[in-house]
Protein backbone atom coordinates (compact mmCIF):
# COMPACT_ATOMS: atom_id res chain seq x y z
CA UNK A 1 0.00 0.00 0.00
CA UNK A 2 1.15 3.37 -1.06
CA UNK A 3 2.30 6.14 1.77
CA UNK A 4 -0.31 8.46 1.75
CA UNK A 5 2.02 10.97 3.76
CA UNK A 6 4.47 10.32 0.61
CA UNK A 7 7.47 12.87 0.39
CA UNK A 8 6.15 16.26 -0.14
CA UNK A 9 9.61 17.45 -2.46
CA UNK A 10 8.64 14.92 -4.92
CA UNK A 11 4.97 16.25 -5.33
CA UNK A 12 6.56 19.32 -5.95
CA UNK A 13 8.29 18.05 -9.00
CA UNK A 14 5.05 16.89 -10.95
CA UNK A 15 3.68 19.58 -12.83
CA UNK A 16 1.45 21.41 -10.24
CA UNK A 17 -2.45 21.77 -10.55
CA UNK A 18 -5.09 24.04 -9.13
CA UNK A 19 -5.59 21.13 -6.70
CA UNK A 20 -2.81 18.58 -6.20
CA UNK A 21 -3.30 14.88 -5.98
CA UNK A 22 -1.78 12.63 -3.31
CA UNK A 23 -1.47 9.27 -4.41
CA UNK A 24 -3.72 6.82 -2.37
CA UNK A 25 -4.69 3.16 -1.80
CA UNK A 26 -8.18 3.59 0.04
CA UNK A 27 -10.84 1.31 0.35
CA UNK A 28 -14.28 3.25 -0.77
CA UNK A 29 -17.82 2.78 -1.67
CA UNK A 30 -19.31 4.29 -4.72
CA UNK A 31 -23.36 4.25 -4.69
CA UNK A 32 -24.72 5.12 -8.16
CA UNK A 33 -28.41 5.48 -9.54
CA UNK A 34 -27.66 1.90 -10.74
CA UNK A 35 -26.20 0.08 -7.40
CA UNK A 36 -23.77 0.01 -4.83
CA UNK A 37 -19.99 -1.11 -6.11
CA UNK A 38 -16.88 -1.60 -3.83
CA UNK A 39 -13.27 0.08 -5.27
CA UNK A 40 -10.40 1.92 -4.25
CA UNK A 41 -8.96 5.45 -4.61
CA UNK A 42 -6.25 5.88 -6.43
CA UNK A 43 -5.51 9.34 -5.79
CA UNK A 44 -7.32 12.11 -4.19
CA UNK A 45 -7.28 15.93 -4.32
CA UNK A 46 -9.50 18.85 -2.76
CA UNK A 47 -11.53 18.85 -6.48
CA UNK A 48 -11.84 15.10 -6.28
CA UNK A 49 -10.41 11.50 -7.07
CA UNK A 50 -9.29 8.83 -9.51
CA UNK A 51 -11.28 5.68 -8.01
CA UNK A 52 -10.93 2.12 -9.72
CA UNK A 53 -13.55 -0.64 -9.82
CA UNK A 54 -15.59 -3.78 -11.36
CA UNK A 55 -18.18 -1.58 -12.97
CA UNK A 56 -18.27 1.31 -15.89
CA UNK A 57 -19.72 4.17 -14.43
CA UNK A 58 -21.85 6.68 -16.79
CA UNK A 59 -20.18 10.02 -17.28
CA UNK A 60 -22.68 13.01 -16.09
CA UNK A 61 -23.92 10.73 -13.12
CA UNK A 62 -23.90 11.72 -9.40
CA UNK A 63 -22.69 9.10 -7.57
CA UNK A 64 -21.81 9.16 -3.21
CA UNK A 65 -18.55 8.05 -2.11
CA UNK A 66 -17.53 6.54 1.28
CA UNK A 67 -14.00 6.74 1.66
CA UNK A 68 -12.24 4.44 4.23
CA UNK A 69 -9.04 5.82 5.41
CA UNK A 70 -6.88 4.03 7.86
CA UNK A 71 -5.72 5.66 10.79
CA UNK A 72 -9.05 8.25 10.96
CA UNK A 73 -11.71 7.94 13.41
CA UNK A 74 -14.66 7.90 10.49
CA UNK A 75 -14.96 7.16 7.12
CA UNK A 76 -14.59 10.17 4.69
CA UNK A 77 -18.70 11.19 2.18
CA UNK A 78 -18.63 13.07 -0.24
CA UNK A 79 -20.77 13.32 -3.23
CA UNK A 80 -19.65 13.88 -6.75
CA UNK A 81 -19.95 13.82 -10.58
CA UNK A 82 -18.16 11.70 -13.00
CA UNK A 83 -16.10 13.15 -15.57
CA UNK A 84 -14.35 10.25 -17.04
CA UNK A 85 -14.76 6.95 -17.24
CA UNK A 86 -12.43 4.51 -19.58
CA UNK A 87 -11.74 0.42 -19.14
CA UNK A 88 -7.84 -0.69 -17.22
CA UNK A 89 -5.38 -2.67 -19.05
CA UNK A 90 -5.63 -6.26 -17.65
CA UNK A 91 -2.44 -7.45 -16.09
CA UNK A 92 -1.77 -10.58 -13.66
CA UNK A 93 -2.02 -8.52 -10.29
CA UNK A 94 -4.77 -6.09 -11.58
CA UNK A 95 -7.60 -5.93 -9.12
CA UNK A 96 -10.33 -3.98 -11.46
CA UNK A 97 -11.03 -3.41 -14.67
CA UNK A 98 -12.54 -0.24 -14.72
CA UNK A 99 -11.28 3.69 -13.43
CA UNK A 100 -13.11 6.38 -13.24
CA UNK A 101 -12.51 10.31 -12.48
CA UNK A 102 -14.89 12.37 -10.77
CA UNK A 103 -15.15 16.09 -9.02
CA UNK A 104 -16.40 16.40 -5.61
CA UNK A 105 -19.94 18.12 -5.65
CA UNK A 106 -20.61 18.13 -1.83
CA UNK A 107 -17.99 17.64 0.58
CA UNK A 108 -17.55 19.06 4.48
CA UNK A 109 -15.28 21.33 5.42
CA UNK A 110 -13.62 19.01 8.06
CA UNK A 111 -12.85 16.24 5.32
CA UNK A 112 -11.36 19.30 3.19
CA UNK A 113 -9.17 20.47 6.11
CA UNK A 114 -8.08 16.94 6.42
CA UNK A 115 -6.79 16.30 3.28
CA UNK A 116 -4.80 19.51 3.17
CA UNK A 117 -3.20 19.30 6.45
CA UNK A 118 -2.97 15.39 6.66
CA UNK A 119 -2.45 13.90 3.21
CA UNK A 120 -0.81 16.72 1.68
CA UNK A 121 0.62 19.60 3.66
CA UNK A 122 2.08 21.06 1.04
CA UNK A 123 -1.68 22.38 0.08
CA UNK A 124 -2.08 24.62 3.41
CA UNK A 125 -0.09 27.12 1.47
CA UNK A 126 -2.62 28.19 -0.91
CA UNK A 127 -5.99 26.27 0.66
CA UNK A 128 -8.25 29.30 0.34
CA UNK A 129 -11.65 27.62 -0.99
CA UNK A 130 -14.43 27.10 1.50
CA UNK A 131 -15.46 24.37 -1.87
CA UNK A 132 -14.09 22.03 -3.72
CA UNK A 133 -13.69 23.30 -7.15
CA UNK A 134 -11.33 21.73 -9.70
CA UNK A 135 -9.37 22.96 -13.15
CA UNK A 136 -11.02 20.50 -15.17
CA UNK A 137 -14.58 20.86 -14.66
CA UNK A 138 -14.82 24.03 -15.51
CA UNK A 139 -14.48 24.25 -19.58
CA UNK A 140 -16.94 21.60 -19.29
CA UNK A 141 -19.38 22.89 -16.98
CA UNK A 142 -19.04 26.64 -19.30
CA UNK A 143 -19.66 23.99 -22.34
CA UNK A 144 -22.77 22.16 -20.87
CA UNK A 145 -24.44 25.40 -20.09
CA UNK A 146 -23.30 27.21 -23.36
CA UNK A 147 -25.63 24.11 -24.98
CA UNK A 148 -28.35 25.12 -23.50
CA UNK A 149 -28.75 29.02 -25.02
CA UNK A 150 -29.63 28.21 -28.83
CA UNK A 151 -32.54 26.40 -26.76
CA UNK A 152 -33.30 29.39 -25.22
CA UNK A 153 -33.05 31.70 -28.09
CA UNK A 154 -35.22 29.30 -29.90
CA UNK A 155 -38.02 29.25 -26.92
CA UNK A 156 -37.66 33.17 -26.71
CA UNK A 157 -38.07 33.49 -30.76
CA UNK A 158 -40.96 31.03 -30.62
CA UNK A 159 -42.97 32.51 -27.39
CA UNK A 160 -44.31 35.71 -30.04
CA UNK A 161 -45.25 33.26 -32.69
CA UNK A 162 -46.69 31.06 -30.93
CA UNK A 163 -48.95 34.30 -28.94
CA UNK A 164 -50.07 35.17 -32.48
CA UNK A 165 -51.19 32.14 -33.69
CA UNK A 166 -53.19 31.20 -29.87
CA UNK A 167 -54.93 34.67 -30.65
CA UNK A 168 -56.00 34.01 -34.24
CA UNK A 169 -56.88 30.55 -33.45
CA UNK A 170 -59.14 32.70 -30.82
CA UNK A 171 -60.48 35.11 -32.80
CA UNK A 172 -61.64 32.57 -35.47
CA UNK A 173 -63.67 30.94 -32.39
CA UNK A 174 -65.02 34.22 -31.69
CA UNK A 175 -65.89 34.77 -35.28
CA UNK A 176 -67.39 31.45 -35.81
CA UNK A 177 -69.59 32.24 -32.67
CA UNK A 178 -71.20 35.84 -33.41
CA UNK A 179 -71.70 34.08 -37.29
CA UNK A 180 -73.76 31.52 -35.52
CA UNK A 181 -75.74 33.91 -33.19
CA UNK A 182 -76.04 36.36 -36.16
CA UNK A 183 -77.55 33.41 -38.06
CA UNK A 184 -79.85 32.59 -35.83
CA UNK A 185 -81.08 35.83 -35.23
CA UNK A 186 -81.81 36.20 -39.16
CA UNK A 187 -83.74 32.99 -38.96
CA UNK A 188 -86.04 34.36 -36.50
CA UNK A 189 -86.58 37.23 -38.63
CA UNK A 190 -87.27 35.49 -41.47
CA UNK A 191 -89.88 33.79 -39.46
CA UNK A 192 -91.31 36.54 -37.95
CA UNK A 193 -92.01 37.97 -41.85
CA UNK A 194 -93.46 34.97 -43.23
CA UNK A 195 -95.70 35.13 -40.23
CA UNK A 196 -96.74 38.56 -41.14
CA UNK A 197 -96.89 37.81 -44.86
CA UNK A 198 -99.44 35.42 -43.76
CA UNK A 199 -101.76 37.82 -41.77
CA UNK A 200 -101.30 40.52 -44.80
CA UNK A 201 -102.89 37.52 -47.37
CA UNK A 202 -105.75 37.14 -45.05
CA UNK A 203 -106.30 41.23 -44.82
CA UNK A 204 -106.50 41.05 -48.65
CA UNK A 205 -109.69 38.79 -49.17
CA UNK A 206 -111.76 41.36 -46.05
CA UNK A 207 -110.66 44.55 -47.92
CA UNK A 208 -112.21 43.09 -51.18
CA UNK A 209 -115.22 42.10 -49.34
CA UNK A 210 -115.33 45.76 -47.73
CA UNK A 211 -115.18 47.29 -51.10
CA UNK A 212 -118.04 44.95 -52.64
CA UNK A 213 -119.90 45.97 -49.48
CA UNK A 214 -119.86 49.44 -50.42
CA UNK A 215 -120.80 48.66 -54.35
CA UNK A 216 -123.38 46.63 -53.44
CA UNK A 217 -124.73 49.51 -50.13
CA UNK A 218 -124.51 52.18 -52.96
CA UNK A 219 -126.28 50.57 -55.59
CA UNK A 220 -129.30 49.97 -52.83
CA UNK A 221 -128.90 53.67 -52.33
CA UNK A 222 -129.54 54.07 -55.82
CA UNK A 223 -132.04 51.79 -56.18
CA UNK A 224 -134.51 53.02 -53.18
CA UNK A 225 -135.90 55.89 -55.42
CA UNK A 226 -137.23 53.60 -57.41
CA UNK A 227 -138.83 51.06 -55.58
CA UNK A 228 -142.05 49.95 -56.17
CA UNK A 229 -143.39 48.88 -52.99
CA UNK A 230 -142.09 48.45 -48.74
CA UNK A 231 -142.37 44.94 -49.78
CA UNK A 232 -139.47 44.87 -52.46
CA UNK A 233 -137.39 47.10 -49.99
CA UNK A 234 -137.61 45.37 -47.05
CA UNK A 235 -136.33 42.44 -49.09
CA UNK A 236 -133.75 44.18 -50.22
CA UNK A 237 -132.85 45.36 -46.31
CA UNK A 238 -133.12 41.81 -45.07
CA UNK A 239 -130.67 40.45 -48.05
CA UNK A 240 -128.57 43.31 -47.02
CA UNK A 241 -128.62 42.42 -43.28
CA UNK A 242 -128.02 38.96 -44.48
CA UNK A 243 -124.52 40.07 -46.31
CA UNK A 244 -124.00 42.31 -43.53
CA UNK A 245 -124.16 39.60 -41.30
CA UNK A 246 -122.01 37.43 -43.40
CA UNK A 247 -119.58 40.35 -43.46
CA UNK A 248 -119.31 40.34 -39.71
CA UNK A 249 -118.52 37.30 -39.27
CA UNK A 250 -115.73 36.75 -41.54
CA UNK A 251 -114.43 39.91 -39.86
CA UNK A 252 -114.87 38.03 -36.36
CA UNK A 253 -112.94 35.11 -37.69
CA UNK A 254 -110.15 37.00 -39.14
CA UNK A 255 -110.10 39.47 -35.85
CA UNK A 256 -109.96 35.94 -34.43
CA UNK A 257 -107.38 34.57 -36.48
CA UNK A 258 -105.43 37.47 -35.64
CA UNK A 259 -105.58 37.08 -31.83
CA UNK A 260 -104.43 33.69 -32.27
CA UNK A 261 -101.88 34.08 -34.50
CA UNK A 262 -100.63 37.22 -31.94
CA UNK A 263 -100.46 34.68 -29.28
CA UNK A 264 -98.57 32.39 -30.98
CA UNK A 265 -96.07 34.84 -31.86
CA UNK A 266 -96.02 35.83 -28.09
CA UNK A 267 -95.73 32.25 -27.28
CA UNK A 268 -92.74 31.68 -29.68
CA UNK A 269 -90.85 34.63 -28.56
CA UNK A 270 -91.62 33.40 -24.79
CA UNK A 271 -90.28 30.13 -25.88
CA UNK A 272 -86.89 31.42 -27.59
CA UNK A 273 -86.26 33.03 -24.82
CA UNK A 274 -86.58 30.14 -22.44
CA UNK A 275 -84.70 27.80 -24.68
CA UNK A 276 -81.19 27.87 -26.41
CA UNK A 277 -80.67 26.73 -29.61
CA UNK A 278 -77.23 24.72 -29.73
CA UNK A 279 -74.05 25.95 -32.13
CA UNK A 280 -71.48 24.09 -33.66
CA UNK A 281 -68.62 24.41 -30.85
CA UNK A 282 -70.98 24.58 -27.85
CA UNK A 283 -70.86 22.95 -24.62
CA UNK A 284 -72.80 23.00 -21.07
CA UNK A 285 -70.19 25.39 -19.64
CA UNK A 286 -70.31 27.79 -21.97
CA UNK A 287 -74.38 27.69 -22.60
CA UNK A 288 -74.93 27.61 -18.53
CA UNK A 289 -72.12 30.61 -18.07
CA UNK A 290 -74.15 32.73 -20.82
CA UNK A 291 -77.42 32.20 -19.53
CA UNK A 292 -76.66 32.54 -15.76
CA UNK A 293 -77.39 28.85 -14.63
CA UNK A 294 -75.34 26.41 -13.25
CA UNK A 295 -74.30 22.90 -15.37
CA UNK A 296 -76.17 20.74 -12.92
CA UNK A 297 -79.60 22.79 -13.58
CA UNK A 298 -79.49 22.82 -17.22
CA UNK A 299 -78.93 19.19 -17.31
CA UNK A 300 -81.61 18.22 -14.96
CA UNK A 301 -84.26 20.26 -17.24
CA UNK A 302 -83.70 19.28 -19.63
CA UNK A 303 -83.02 15.44 -18.82
CA UNK A 304 -79.28 15.45 -20.48
CA UNK A 305 -77.54 12.01 -18.83
CA UNK A 306 -73.98 12.08 -17.12
CA UNK A 307 -72.41 10.49 -20.55
CA UNK A 308 -74.82 12.16 -22.65
CA UNK A 309 -73.45 14.62 -25.17
CA UNK A 310 -75.44 17.66 -26.47
CA UNK A 311 -75.45 18.47 -30.49
CA UNK A 312 -75.84 21.12 -32.73
CA UNK A 313 -79.25 22.44 -33.56
CA UNK A 314 -81.13 20.99 -30.28
CA UNK A 315 -82.93 22.94 -28.47
CA UNK A 316 -82.65 22.72 -24.52
CA UNK A 317 -84.92 24.74 -21.99
CA UNK A 318 -83.28 26.99 -19.71
CA UNK A 319 -86.28 27.48 -16.98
Amino acid sequence: MANPLADATDRRTQSRRKHPRAPVEWPVTIISATGSYQGKAANISRGGALVQLSHELTVGDIVRLAFEVPDYHDVIVAKGEILRSFPLKRGDEQEFSHSAALQFTEISEENLKYFTGNIAPEWKADYTDTIPITNDIAPQNSIKHTSYVPWILVIILLAPLCYLVYNSVQRKFDDENLISEIESKLLMIEEQINSLQNSMNMLIPLEEQLNDLQVELSNINNKLPDAGSLKTMSQQITSQNHQIQNINEKIKHINEVNLKISKNNQQDKDEEKEQYIVQKGDNLFQISSQNKITIQELKEINDIGPDEAIFPGQKLKLK
